[in-house]
């Protein structure tokens, strides 16, 4: 257990050969995102969540039914930060998550 801290821009990692969702935390019982004057959102969870929180759209990631042929280096820079709310999570490493 801790309170850890880092920058959005530090979560997405772009060592994939085709670009996936990444920074995945677990078991996570508040989640505060705030900009530099400490403005932002705050959200806490009944029960432990899993989030991520990154610079880059679903759609940036797997744009749908082509499966476009993209590498990390071919996604737009955004300025939005996306989060992923999760309540549970399942698989890793296969077909299954």
């Amino acid at each position: 257990m801790g309170v850890y801290s880092d920058l959005v821009e530090n979560q997405y990692f772009d060592g994939y050969v085709r670009p996936q969702e990444s920074g995945n935390k677990t078991d996570v019982r508040w989640i505060r995102l705030t900009d530099s004057l400490g403005s932002g959102v705050e959200i806490t969870g009944l029960q432990p969540l899993n989030f991520s929180s990154i610079n880059h759209s679903a759609e940036d990631l797997d744009p749908g039914s082509t499966k476009k042929q993209q590498h990390p280096a071919d996604l737009p820079k955004r300025k939005n930060i996306y989060l992923i709310l999760d309540w549970n999570q399942r698989g890793l490493g296969g077909d299954d998550s």
